[in-house]
């Protein structure tokens, strides 16, 4: 795909979240889409997650134990059918009440009009410390 394709069907995915739209944003993903999110202490939805079935429980999954207070696309970067997106997070976690904040970088795969590997790096640390209950 090219990179204004790619960037394309990213920047689509970005406004189905933001808009909560599920549905459409599975659509655009490939059947076997891998979702990969940095393994994490404590964090319930840290890891590899396979398929569109997958990254529905992971939506479920993250909506069920955080509240997200922001999470902003700041730059999107495109070049072939590599898409990376710059941003940043505020989350709470519902059992702690602890806040986690993070600058994001999220690398999208794009191949045959399907978006087919998304993979995150956040700061860790921040995210696993909000989700322990000892202080």
């Amino acid at each position: 795909m090219s990179a204004d394709a790619s960037l394309a069907l990213v920047r689509q995915a970005w406004e189905h979240i933001a808009a909560g739209d599920f549905e459409a944003l599975l659509e655009i993903f490939a059947d076997d889409i891998d979702w990969i999110i940095p393994d994490m202490p404590n964090v319930p939805f840290a890891g590899r997650w396979r398929g569109r079935n997958g990254v529905q429980q992971f939506f479920r999954v993250v909506a069920e134990v955080q509240e997200t207070l922001e999470f902003t696309p700041d730059q999107f970067l495109a070049q072939s059918e590599t898409v990376v997106v710059l941003g940043r997070f505020s989350n709470r976690v519902k059992a702690t009440g602890k806040r986690s904040n993070s600058e994001w970088v999220q690398v999208w795969t794009a191949r045959d009009g399907k978006l087919v590997k998304m993979q995150e790096y956040v700061d860790t640390l921040a995210v696993s410390s909000a989700f322990n209950d000892c202080d």
